[in-house]
């Protein structure tokens, strides 16, 4: 009986972990795709076993539900980073701002226009800073001519 108890017991484990392994790759993009190659590379989780992955995938899950928020309100250099102003280019051909006009930065970001006002525009890959103000709100400046706008990160 107890062998049987025992064998029991081990499936159980086996499938509760494979399942658990399988809701991770589907649910969550995993750190192989949350970094860049060069991120990769440069912190070594690129040399990592597929086994040692999954589990710092489990990890990060944990980490992003249950510690992640308290440090994104009480962390100073966590408050740094998020105040840092993002330099990037607009992705393919900028027609202007038309009242709720979304970009796609190089990085993979995507802003949205918050204030209703227009300009006609027609710029190729424009370079563009993003910062946070004083209120906690995002402006887009276009560096080569200054013109700025008030945005919204949507993705």
């Amino acid at each position: 009986m107890r062998l049987i108890l025992s064998l029991f017991i081990m499936l159980t484990t086996t499938c509760t972990q494979l399942l658990a392994a399988d809701l991770v790759e589907k649910d969550f993009p995993g750190i192989e795709t949350l970094m860049s190659q060069q991120e990769l590379q440069t912190t070594g989780v690129g040399k990592l076993t597929d086994a040692q992955v999954r589990a710092l995938n489990d990890w990060l899950i944990h980490y992003t539900a249950k510690d992640a928020p308290a440090l994104i309100q009480n962390n100073t250099k966590v408050k740094a980073v998020q105040n840092k102003a993002v330099t990037s280019r607009i992705v393919g051909t900028f027609k202007g701002w038309r009242g709720d006009t979304e970009v796609t930065l190089d990085n993979g970001e995507v802003w949205q226009q918050r204030h209703d006002t227009k300009w006609i525009v027609r710029l190729e890959n424009p370079e563009v800073v993003i910062e946070k103000n004083i209120l906690g709100f995002y402006k887009m400046t276009f560096i080569a001519s200054g013109k700025a706008v008030g945005v919204k990160r949507i993705e």
